[in-house]
């Protein structure tokens, strides 16, 4: 953006922002709304602002900012009527081109959408609840917006430590120490790790890489020092990350936490009955829940959830590339006292330019951002890989004799676009979701459950 719209465009909305950004925060959008009148809407109040021209790609329209940002400060709940196309349908039509089983690929889907709220609320297109077994268990502790569990710093993807040459966030480089946090992240969706810890933190006695130990790093903190432009819709409030083992849910204290009604004064946060990603913690919490459970009655396979989670990390890392590709976004630390600090580059990572950013990663038409054809790419690549090392081991979670399908087919590029790249390219949302349907059934794969067809049709 040049120095002529930062002025003229975002100091103008400062007061604007200042009243959304206590309640916002952003991963790609739920662009795809299912209304109890069994309509599927776009994301955004008005659909469109997204044919008018100075709505497009790349632009900062003051109308479109004001609308963008607005709407976007309305998505936040225990659940939610929208979910996205990338973190979605993409993942649930991927997986199953790779080989998972309808069922596999749809609770992959589910548990990768379900980090942006406390948990997955599973509908038919009719927008009407489906069975609790459809739903995810709740998962407060992964959500974008918890700061004190440590759920914040897993989506935005921030490297650590000086990372320009070493890493890219549309590539990641999984040997590159500044991919630590979500390298851990893999290791443990993979299953070659039971390990999972805030940040990835570690106590390593290598110096200079705080991943390489076998405990979570403990008694140290994790603290942002951004400017007032970025922290508003950038989750980084609700209280200060200790250090250990990933909080995978719990209950607030007080509940006004929970529900985002405190009031200035309010007792800070306080987590009770948490559950931390250890041993068969997150195995037994999914065994006694009602929810993600499989048609037999089983609960789903501890790593289907664990790789659907991994799937929203891995797209939000390339969905917030301009702002973490950024030479001063990055986390440092620890200090003397085991401390890790995170700071974000002020010009690529500010309130207008990261929600206009998201609202650019679908339904554009024509192009959409890098970050989302990243995303869209690393799922097949993320996918496949997990498939290639679980077929043998877990063959009822794949199709026998199932051959993937090429990745020019599924994904493709802009001017040759696959299902998933133009189902998101796409202006409007029911023909987004109609693109994904058509293709389910074209390649006789299972439909999204309640997805047969689209309400009254």
């Amino acid at each position: 953006m040049s120095s002529r719209l930062w002025k003229h465009y975002f100091l103008p909305l400062a007061v604007c922002l200042a009243l959304i950004a206590s309640r916002s925060s952003f991963a790609f959008v739920e662009d795809i709304c299912i209304t109890p009148e069994g309509t599927v809407e776009n994301f955004y109040l008005e659909a469109s602002i997204q044919s008018v021209p100075e709505c497009g790609y790349g632009k900062y329209f003051p109308r479109c900012i004001y609308k963008v940002l607005k709407r976007s400060a309305d998505t936040f709940g225990e659940t939610s009527l929208c979910r996205g196309i990338i973190h979605f349908e993409a993942v649930y039509f991927t997986a199953q081109a790779v080989g998972f089983t309808g069922e596999m690929a749809y609770f992959i889907a589910a548990f990768s959408q379900a980090i942006d709220f406390t948990q997955y609320r599973a509908l038919d297109s009719c927008g009407n609840n489906l069975p609790l077994r459809y739903w995810t268990p709740p998962l407060r502790g992964l959500l974008r917006t918890s700061t004190v569990s440590g759920g914040s710093i897993r989506h935005l993807g921030v490297p650590f430590g000086k990372h320009t040459k070493t890493t890219n966030a549309l590539s990641p480089n999984w040997r590159a120490k500044e991919e630590g946090t979500l390298t851990e992240g893999k290791q443990w969706a993979f299953g070659r790790s039971d390990q999972l810890c805030h940040g990835g933190f570690t106590q390593s006695e290598e110096a200079g890489n705080p991943f390489s130990g076998r405990k979570c790093a403990s008694g140290g903190e994790l603290t942002s020092d951004v400017s007032k432009l970025v922290s508003g819709p950038i989750p980084l409030s609700g209280g200060i990350t200790k250090l250990g083992p990933q909080i995978l849910h719990f209950d607030c204290e007080p509940s006004c936490w929970c529900n985002n009604s405190c009031t200035p004064g309010a007792p800070p946060l306080t987590p009770k009955n948490v559950i931390v990603a250890e041993g068969s913690n997150f195995g037994d919490y999914l065994a006694r829940s009602p929810f993600a459970r499989l048609e037999n009655g089983a609960p789903v396979p501890e790593l289907i959830a664990r790789l659907g989670i991994f799937m929203h990390w891995l797209s939000d890392r390339a969905s917030h590339a301009s702002c973490t590709n950024a030479e001063a976004s990055r986390v440092t630390g620890p200090d003397p006292d085991g401390n890790f600090i995170i700071t974000l580059d002020t010009y690529a990572c500010n309130a207008l330019t990261h929600g206009m950013e998201h609202y650019w990663e679908q339904g554009m038409g024509d192009k959409t951002t890098p970050g989302s054809e990243a995303a869209l790419r690393l799922y097949y690549q993320e996918l496949s890989e997990f498939a290639q090392e679980y077929r043998d081991l877990h063959p009822s979670w794949f199709r026998a004799g199932f051959e993937s399908l090429p990745y020019d087919q599924v994904v493709g590029t802009q001017s040759q676009p696959g299902v998933t790249l133009r189902a998101t390219l796409d202006k409007n949302a029911s023909k987004r979701v109609a693109i994904i349907m058509s293709a389910l059934e074209d390649h006789s794969f299972e439909a999204i459950p309640g997805f047969d067809t689209l309400c009254n049709r």
